[in-house]
């Protein structure tokens, strides 16, 4: 559930950027890497 989480923070954490339009980000397991 951590890759949740992870996701969850860097949306979070977009918002407080002050990004307008995020978009659900997934975490691809097999690379470790966030895909947009």
């Amino acid at each position: 559930m951590d890759d949740i989480i992870f996701a969850l923070a860097l949306i979070d954490q977009n918002r407080q950027l002050g990004i307008p339009s995020v978009k659900p980000r997934l975490i691809d397991r097999s690379r470790s890497k966030v895909m947009f």
